[in-house]
């Protein structure tokens, strides 16, 4: 490819990732350096998660694979492993001198403040002090690995960096976003990772372990994965499908289980065909406190059009819990025409 590439262009770039956040994997930098100084293409790698997290010292996904100065830009972020704002650029000199002038990004923006600079510096000062740190983090990683293939789910995950894949189950999806809800009722945080992030069908949990973690921390953590495993295999925080709307300008969706209800909301596409497919992905939960108690969680109502699949569209609906007395009356009456 870039032998083909190279007659047609004055300059040839591959980029790639570091360390791919949805699914934790590595770009073989080890098998891309060596081609693209074979065919004299310019390797850009964006190492946002890599960066303080992968390598001996913490370089990187190129110090993993001993082709750091065969990079010829590497980009990354501050607002990961060094938790502040901003991000960087290396590169050669004049590259750099280049991209002081050409890019719209640095010429139109503000210098970053003085101590979100002291915070970076302090930072890259205890990764390259403290490399037990890396592997302390490194260690958590392969624990939670191994506790979560323990399981009785099926797992087979493994990870090259960090992060940590759990994938939805399949055919029948995983509302990831409720079970995240679920899991931060158990005090554990876990991302939830859905469309348009990854295809349809896809959705997973990225798991973020740090290495100051106790195994007491990762034990909690496998344990709610197990809970939440169990109650999806209970029936509970699966997709709704509904094939068909039951007014063209409302899509309806209804819950059966007797812990939830589901809220109506108006389509904002037309189809063509009268058919739409809706789906719920998060609930609303009485949590036992009845008609007056409904927890009104964010909803996000996915329609797309039967007939042709190109017309996608989500919608989505912010709310938070409201006791009867601080709810209004419109919100009232829908409430209770939807519990009855």
């Amino acid at each position: 490819m870039l032998a083909k590439a190279r007659p047609n262009r004055q300059e040839v770039f591959v980029a790639v990732e570091g360390v791919y956040s949805m699914d934790g994997d590595l770009a073989p930098l080890v098998r891309i350096a060596p081609l693209c100084r074979r065919d004299g293409a310019l390797l850009v790698v964006d190492d946002a998660h890599g960066t303080g997290v992968v390598g001996a010292h913490g370089c990187g996904a190129g110090e993993h694979f001993g082709v750091a100065s065969q990079i010829d830009v590497l980009m990354g972020t501050f607002s990961k492993t060094l938790a502040v704002s901003g991000g960087f650029v290396c590169a050669s000199r004049p590259l750099i001198q280049y991209l002081r002038y050409m890019s719209r990004s640095y010429m139109f923006s503000a210098a970053l403040p003085p101590p979100t600079i002291a915070a970076v510096h302090g930072a890259l000062d205890v990764i390259e002090s403290e490399p037990e740190r890396i592997q302390a983090l490194h260690d958590n990683v392969a624990y939670e690995v191994a506790a979560l293939n323990a399981l009785p789910w099926g797992f087979a995950l493994h990870t090259e960096s960090a992060i940590l894949i759990v994938p939805a189950p399949a055919p029948a999806q995983m509302d990831v976003n409720a079970g995240c809800i679920y899991l931060q009722t158990q005090g554990l945080f876990v991302n939830p990772v859905n469309y348009p992030a990854v295809p349809h069908g896809q959705a997973r949990l990225r798991i973020s372990l740090m290495g100051t973690h106790t195994r007491d921390d990762i034990d909690r953590l496998a344990d709610g994965i197990d809970g939440l495993w169990r109650q999806y295999d209970a029936g509970r925080f699966r997709e709704v499908c509904i094939d068909e709307c039951s007014a063209p300008s409302m899509c309806v969706a209804r819950r059966r289980a007797a812990d939830s209800v589901a809220l109506i909301f108006p389509c904002l596409a037309g189809c063509d065909s009268g058919r739409l497919c809706c789906r719920i992905v998060e609930r609303v939960d009485t949590h036992g406190e009845g008609e007056n108690g409904l927890c009104l969680r964010r909803v996000r109502c996915r329609v797309h059009q039967m007939a042709g699949s190109v017309h996608r569209m989500r919608c989505l609906e912010y709310a938070e819990r409201n006791r009867a007395r601080k709810r209004d009356a419109g919100w009232q009456g829908v409430a209770s025409g939807i519990a009855a």
